[in-house]
């Protein structure tokens, strides 16, 4: 596939002479993305809700919740988000994703609610992901294909789990959202600490302990390496579609690894996307201005076509043609 670009500008600048969203050439792609991933239903999708833990490579118990569908397919292809915010918050996203036909396996890191083991922030993040991964495609429900998602923090640890090299059969796809893939470049920005920033995430979820492990280890030594990809690009197992926003806090890093995944990778090159909405980080940082976070709904549904296309899923035939209808660059300017 032809290498891409694929960016969503939303500004209050009049001056482009480009036509609003409603009346964009391209709403058309948009509106058939939504109705193939979201068909009109009469009922919500019925699913089977299953807890478990999945035991890490050092024998530490994860905390595994899984949303499997219950319809007349028997094996589903998964999509996997492992976050430090809690499983029960994810329960709206794994509906989403057995609404769109997948199933869904969501985690909390070691140390955290319900996981056993320290609160080790991303440093564990291959290596558990990696456990999870090789969890999932041993159930019975399992197509052996998994894709992963993650916001924010959750999204740091799919961009880190590609350090352990997923295996590329399995790891097909990728969802990141605001996130970054170099951590110490994100945490020294410019050589400078960001304590605001990191001091006050930590503190925000009760882990404050852990910001000496970073203070600590000021420069760029082999104590980061499970927290960078920066010489391990061409470890990536699977294409992307990476979102941002113009004001995030991790906006160069995340550009910065969709243009290395798009030209180093082994294996998805040339078939990431990457979306830029005139935004802040998540939610707490939109902009004011109209439809500032439609980004966020046609990034999701971009990704769930990019699932499908990769995936087991009858559809797939569907769904790497939409991919290919979609324009190299993909701008409305409201």
């Amino acid at each position: 596939m032809a290498a891409r670009t694929l960016v969503l500008l939303i500004a209050a600048a009049a001056a482009f002479p480009v036509a609003e969203l409603s009346a964009d050439p391209h709403q058309e792609a948009f509106e058939r993305i939504t109705r193939a991933v979201f068909p009109p239903r009469a009922t919500a999708p019925l699913y089977r809700t299953i807890k478990t833990f999945v035991k890490a490579i050092d024998g530490v118990d994860l905390y595994t919740v899984a949303f499997v569908p219950l319809n007349i397919k028997q094996h589903f292809d998964t999509v996997m988000i492992r976050t430090p915010y809690g499983t029960d918050g994810l329960k709206s996203e794994g509906e989403m994703y057995v609404a769109a036909g997948f199933a869904a396996v969501m985690q909390d890191f070691r140390g955290r609610y319900r996981s056993t083991g320290t609160f080790q922030c991303w440093f564990n993040a291959s290596v558990d992901a990696l456990s999870t991964v090789n969890w999932i495609i041993e159930q019975p429900w399992s197509t052996r294909t998994v894709f992963q998602q993650g916001t924010s923090a959750p999204g740091l640890a799919l961009y880190f789990s590609e350090v352990a090299s997923p295996p590329a059969s399995v790891v097909t796809a990728l969802f990141p959202i605001v996130a970054t893939a170099e951590l110490h470049k994100t945490i020294y920005q410019g050589g400078a600490y960001r304590y605001s920033l990191i001091h006050g995430w930590l503190n925000g979820i009760l882990e404050g302990s852990f910001e000496g492990n970073f203070t600590s280890h000021e420069g760029l030594t082999d104590y980061w390496e499970n927290v960078t990809m920066t010489d391990k690009w061409e470890r990536i197992t699977a294409p992307a579609v990476h979102l941002t926003g113009w004001y995030d806090i991790f906006n160069q890093q995340q550009i910065d690894a969709y243009t290395a995944y798009q030209e180093q990778s082994t294996v998805g090159r040339g078939e990431n996307f990457i979306i830029i909405m005139p935004t802040g980080h998540c939610a707490g940082g939109q902009i004011p201005w109209p439809g500032a976070n439609v980004g966020y709904a046609f990034a999701n549904n971009v990704s769930l076509i990019l699932f499908l296309a990769h995936g087991t899923d009858p559809r797939r035939a569907e769904a790497q043609a939409l991919l290919a209808s979609l324009p190299p660059m993909y701008s409305a300017l409201i």
